[in-house]
């Protein structure tokens, strides 16, 4: 899977579209050959490979040009692409993103699945297996679609390698995103004890979504896969308070039973 996405790099203009050109791409985080589910995201965070004042992290979460000794991409070898994906499959035994994934980890407490070990049975997926200088929401939506044109076919060759029975997906942006490249349409419910309480009743109501999909862009599955969401983006919706994640958690306990 690691050699396809070098591929799309090999194209100059991938670069003009906002990735951080010296960082790997990361196809998955964690334990992938044992995970059943996989929550999903739009793109790794530049907080993979930077800090809050934007300079490199010094302990390293994933490999780079220069932690490889390499010039460019086009210098890999398989030695290259087999410590990249032991970074990748060692995630969260090392150094991962605490502040970002520990949120969903809460929403699977009350589940016998988990990012970190002894379990190591939830793993992490992307949209897109790049890095951006930007925000996935400050990017133009030209710049958006052509990443997601280039990058759904390979998503679709993970999942067929994998093991994953559920598809958690966070936040409205990811939901309608994957329904774009699945060409699904899943099922919506308000779920009133999701309500986001807001100044002037302007409350945010809470949604869940659920259904099913067996393909990604051009690629068929080589099986359906279950999917759950929800509307609220977890790490960054204001006003989501202890009981609003005590009841996603125990929706999403529900529907993994």
């Amino acid at each position: 899977m690691l050699e396809e996405i070098f591929k799309i790099l090999e194209d100059d203009d991938v670069i003009d579209l906002g990735i951080i050109e010296w960082s790997t791409p990361i196809p998955y985080f964690g334990n992938f050959n044992n995970a059943k589910i996989a929550t999903v995201g739009i793109n790794p965070s530049n907080r993979e490979f930077t800090d809050s004042n934007n300079e490199v992290l010094k302990n390293n979460r994933f490999h780079t040009l220069e932690s490889l000794n390499l010039n460019n991409w086009k210098e890999i070898s398989e030695n290259h692409l087999s410590k990249i994906l032991d970074a990748c499959n060692q995630y969260f035994e090392n150094n991962p993103y605490s502040q970002w994934f520990n949120k969903l980890e809460f929403l699977l407490s009350d589940t016998s699945y988990s990012y970190y070990f002894p379990l190591s049975n939830v793993c992490h997926l992307d949209l897109i297996p790049f890095a951006t200088l930007k925000k996935w929401s400050n990017l133009s939506i030209k710049n958006q679609k052509n990443l997601l044109n280039k990058c759904a076919d390979i998503l679709g060759d993970i999942i067929n390698e994998s093991k994953l029975e559920y598809i958690i997906l966070n936040g409205t942006t990811v939901i309608s995103t994957f329904e774009k490249v699945s060409n699904i349409s899943l099922d919506k419910n308000l779920q009133e004890t999701w309500q986001l309480n807001r100044i002037n009743d302007s409350h945010v109501l809470g949604y869940s979504f659920t259904g099913a999909f067996n393909k990604i862009g051009n690629v068929e599955l080589n099986r359906e896969i279950k999917l759950i969401g929800f509307n609220h983006n977890i790490q960054s919706s204001f006003g989501i308070t202890k009981d609003v994640m005590l009841n996603i958690k125990n929706w999403i306990n529900t529907q993994i039973k």
